[in-house]
């Protein structure tokens, strides 16, 4: 299990930063098949102020048994969860300014 964080400054000028926490990020063997499993929490702030979080779960079958049927299937994962969150952040910061459409 690792536990990562990490800011991210969404703009230099920017009132917002986000927060990110890799909580796992495995290679789950269960009888004859794998998985990528990666759990990651995002925390959105406003000048310093909390303002909103998610928490992704994504488990992806491996196509492999191997380590390189892991990389592709958490490249699949964090492709769904990069995704949608764009969406998200889009949402957040859209919803604090009314006249921003996403």
């Amino acid at each position: 299990c690792v536990k990562l964080i990490k800011n991210v400054n969404l703009d230099k000028d920017s009132p917002y930063h986000l927060r990110i926490q890799i909580i796992k990020f495995l290679h789950q063997f269960q009888g004859k098949r794998s998985f990528a499993l990666v759990k990651i929490k995002f925390l959105l702030f406003k000048n310093e102020k909390f303002c909103n979080s998610k928490i992704y779960l994504v488990k992806e079958p491996c196509p492999i048994n191997s380590p390189y049927g892991a990389v592709v299937a958490f490249n699949k994962a964090l492709g769904y969860i990069f995704s949608d969150v764009d969406n998200w952040l889009l949402t957040q910061v859209c919803h604090d300014k009314p006249g921003l459409k996403n």
